[in-house]
């Protein structure tokens, strides 16, 4: 049932820690009694990078391999950055003690060359787990826009975040700051695509909310795997608030398996409590509460494990799994009552909203597969499995994750856990028709044809084989027949290449037509005549650029 807040009287009441962090560094953190902690708020530093595998074992299977690296990748997470750049970010565990901060980009995702070339395994100061990267876009001129996530340090009880305005940048000059001492037996942290945020509280903090779940001890409360959101101040430099769970609603510790997402003016969480398996929604608008526990919209809305959510609209859909299978709450109404439906017998599922389309994906028999739903999760389409080798898909929490720029798992094909990449479904690989042969020098017409599968408009982006290029033509209607025109000057064979894009920015594969354009006879007997008499007819030759 939704629950309504209680009323607080001031925010530094015992239910509510505010902790103000300095940039400045180091110095103490501050909550809001005015007492001192002993914790710091630091940049850490990167001391190095790990070198890849040799490229003969790079490229093993048909999907996108993505980690050329030793050891064990694990726990993916793919956004992509306003150039364009898909973005992976993972953690490479050497050992059981041993893990380093593994981030890779590709302009072209398809292609397996670019990620081993943007490929980084990082060497921080820390052994650190537990990485999560996402795309923020400041609200105003003065606030932080690029990628942004956050970590957790299991060695050492630390977390975290790290700011990458420019993933083509020297990777030496990221920032990645750590605050120590605080966040004892860490278990998760996660960020979702979003906005800068004003504080309720602190108005002169601006920026995203983030979510962690460690080990929370101070104040009184000793709470195992608490949730706990931190609104990060990036426009000042100042640090940020955080917001524990103290469970005086919803009894979400020990919580499992965190997400939300972020629709601009408002944000949507889940997390299951491992105690009982209870599935925990909660909605929390930062205009009305932004205390992640004393907000009035949450509920219990199932049972079950490993709880993934996406929403757009007033459309919200959780999926998780219950008894061997993988369950779907769903709502229309922005989370105010929820119904429940099953999409298929699986495990460890993960949810994606790419416009008004809703892609779930989830593991059975070692495979990944992937179903679609264009009425916000209430009812489900047929299955296709994304891994092009049986049987090798791990299934592990957070072993998937998807964004309208990809999908990406955790794959044991090879000697070790490795990540691999494929396209959601999107626009099909356009059809294109038209003349194959003809002259030189004529004009021709080619008529191209992409559906989508979120119903949406397509954009194309068509290659005339001769350096000419069609950039990003449209919208047009999914299914229209696009037609437009060329002409090639010279002979030659010409591969005709065109990708549809939706207005969610997923491409599709290349479509080819191999167009043959002999010499235009006429014009070459005149060009010859020319030789014959190179002294004759200067201003056409002018004009001709002879």
């Amino acid at each position: 049932m939704i629950r309504t807040k209680k009323t607080k009287a001031i925010l530094g009441a015992a239910l509510v820690i505010a902790v103000v962090l300095a940039l400045v560094m180091p110095i103490s953190a501050v909550i809001t009694n005015d007492e001192k902690s002993n914790s710091s708020f630091e940049r850490m530093e990167i001391q190095g990078c790990m070198a890849k595998k040799s490229k003969d074992n790079s490229f093993a299977g048909g999907n996108v391999y993505v980690t050329p690296f030793q050891g064990d990748d694990l726990l993916p997470s793919i956004t992509k950055d306003l150039d364009g750049h898909t973005v992976i970010t993972w953690t490479n565990e050497q050992s059981f003690s041993e893990s380093f901060f593994g981030i890779s980009y590709s302009a072209n995702p398809g292609d397996p060359q670019t990620w081993y070339d943007n490929g980084l395994v990082l060497i921080l100061s820390g052994n650190d787990m537990y990485f999560d990267t996402a795309l923020i876009q400041g609200t105003e001129a003065e606030d932080y826009t690029g990628l942004m996530g956050v970590y957790l340090g299991m060695g050492d009880d630390t977390h975290g975040y790290y700011q990458i305005a420019d993933i083509t940048s020297d990777y030496a000059e990221w920032p990645i700051y750590v605050w120590s001492g605080e966040s004892p037996d860490p278990y998760y942290a996660a960020i979702a695509d979003g906005v800068s945020y004003q504080g309720l509280y602190y108005p002169d903090m601006f920026g995203p909310q983030v979510f962690y779940v460690y080990h929370f001890e101070g104040m009184g409360y000793d709470i195992p795997r608490c949730p706990i959101f931190m609104h990060i101040d990036t426009r000042s430099g100042s640090g940020g608030v955080s917001f524990f769970d103290a469970q005086m609603y919803e009894q979400t510790a020990p919580a499992g398996d965190p997400d939300y997402v972020d629709l601009g003016d408002r944000y949507h969480t889940v997390v299951y409590n491992v105690d009982t398996e209870s599935v925990i929604w909660k909605k929390v608008d930062p205009a009305v509460e932004q205390d992640y526990e004393y907000t009035p919209y949450q509920a219990t809305i199932g049972s079950g494990t490993n709880p993934a959510i996406a929403a757009y609209n007033t459309n919200v859909a959780v999926v998780y799994t219950a008894s061997g299978e993988v369950k779907c709450a769903y709502s229309g109404d922005d989370g105010e009552s929820w119904e429940t439906t099953t999409i298929a017998t699986g495990s460890y599922p993960d949810i994606y909203a790419v416009g008004t389309t809703m892609f779930a994906s989830y593991i059975s028999g070692g495979n990944l597969y992937l179903v679609m739903s264009t009425n916000g999760g209430a009812t489900w389409g047929a299955a296709e499995q994304v891994n092009d080798v049986d049987g090798t898909v791990v299934a592990e929490e957070n072993s998937v994750d998807m964004h309208s720029a990809g999908i990406v798992w955790v794959d044991e094909r090879n000697e070790d856990y490795d990540l691999y990449y494929a396209p959601l479904a999107g626009p099909s690989i356009p059809t294109i028709t038209g003349e194959a042969n003809g002259k030189a020098g004529d004009e021709y017409e080619y008529t191209f044809v992409s559906t989508d599968s979120t119903g949406g408009d397509l954009s194309y982006y068509i290659e005339w084989g001769d350096g000419e290029v069609e950039d990003w033509i449209g919208p047009y209607a999914s299914g229209a027949e696009v037609k437009v025109s060329h002409t090639w000057d010279e002979k030659a064979n010409y591969t005709v290449r065109a990708k549809a894009k939706n207005a969610e920015g997923i491409e599709s594969d290349w479509g080819t037509l191999v167009v043959s354009m002999p010499v235009n006879m006429n014009k070459t007997l005149f060009l010859r005549f020319l030789d014959h008499f190179p002294n004759a007819f200067p201003l056409l030759r002018h004009l001709l650029g002879l």
